[in-house]
């Protein structure tokens, strides 16, 4: 089994803003720390780079790193992996279409910290991973943030190979992944 960072192709693909940059702060407040979210208040979106394409995945350039995604990527992964992931609504008025930006609902303690190289701040602060070697807790999630030091680790999404092949086979766009681990390696 292996384990991949999930991100946007923030090339080939047109993005989002917040319409009101005041609301990055319910961003930051509410999204990926393992809650699941009651009551929610779509935001609206603007959209950045319309001479490419609308993609199923698509970046939100307004700050932190969460994924927006299509009403079709929505509906398939819920299909499979609704525990883990809540799909809430954002507004776009442009085009007719439904976004929602992805809070990710598992977050593990899963790094392997004798055997990832660490990024270390005066030989006491963990502040980044070169690169990652978990244990098994990774195995037992499709979708996930990590702790990192006890700490949540917020910009970074990882899943795993069943979560991978799903949006593969599915032909969902805007989607890109890089390999971090191996298990068999």
């Amino acid at each position: 089994m292996k384990i991949w960072k999930i991100d946007k192709n923030v090339n080939d693909f047109a993005g989002f803003f917040l319409e009101d940059e005041d609301n990055k702060a319910i961003l930051e407040e509410f999204l990926d720390k393992g809650i699941y979210i009651d009551k929610w208040s779509e935001l609206e979106l603007r959209a950045c780079d319309t001479d490419k394409p609308f993609a199923d995945c698509l970046h939100l350039w307004s700050g932190g790193n969460p994924l927006i995604v299509s009403e079709k990527a929505k509906e398939i992964m819920s299909s499979k992996f609704n525990e883990h992931v809540q799909f809430l609504p954002m507004i776009y008025k442009r085009d007719n279409k439904n976004y929602y930006v992805m809070n990710i609902l598992s977050i593990i303690d899963c790094v392997d910290y004798e055997k990832s190289d660490l990024k270390i701040l005066m030989d006491k602060y963990i502040i980044d991973v070169n690169k990652y070697c978990f244990n098994e807790n990774a195995k037992k999630v499709p979708i996930f943030k990590i702790y990192l030091d006890g700490v949540i680790k917020r910009i970074d999404s990882f899943v795993n190979d069943e979560f991978k092949n799903l949006i593969e086979d599915s032909g969902l766009e805007g989607f890109k992944f890089t390999e971090v681990f191996d298990f068999e390696a």
